[in-house]
């Protein structure tokens, strides 16, 4: 994915202006989903659908990273594929697979269940997170 720098400025109309800049991946409405964010986080008040298309356009970017969390560990331990499947009851190493390449969303048990079998807290697979965006 190309990568594209924004600066975004916002004035709230009481002379506050935020400057704030975000490594966003260049699809199409991510500066405009960011804008309502900042002006959700102003204003206190977020329109359900934008909060909705926030979840939706940082959904692919999150579970990317998080697929590659799961596949840097499971590699410094020096597990494969299959034996990380095999750990968390599955017959099959194609889910790891997928969860590793962000194909399929990786249900908040089954991530929990990695975290153990990898023996690594929960938290693992939420660090390094792409700029602007917190949980």
């Amino acid at each position: 994915m190309q990568q594209a720098q924004y600066v975004l400025g916002i004035d709230t109309g009481n002379t506050k202006t935020i400057a704030l800049v975000a490594t966003l991946a260049g699809r199409e409405g991510y500066l405009d989903s960011l804008a309502m964010l900042v002006r959700e986080r102003l204003t206190g008040m977020a329109p359900p659908a934008a909060a909705k298309k926030m979840v939706d356009l940082w959904r692919p970017i999150l579970e990317d990273k998080i697929g590659k969390r799961l596949e840097k560990r499971r590699k410094i331990l020096g597990m494969s594929q299959r034996v990380l499947g095999e750990k968390i009851g599955l017959s099959d190493f194609k889910p790891i697979y997928k969860y590793e390449t962000g194909e399929v969303r990786i249900p908040a048990v089954r991530l929990y269940t990695l975290s153990i079998a990898l023996e690594c807290p929960i938290s693992y697979f939420f660090e390094d997170l792409p700029n602007g965006l917190t949980l």
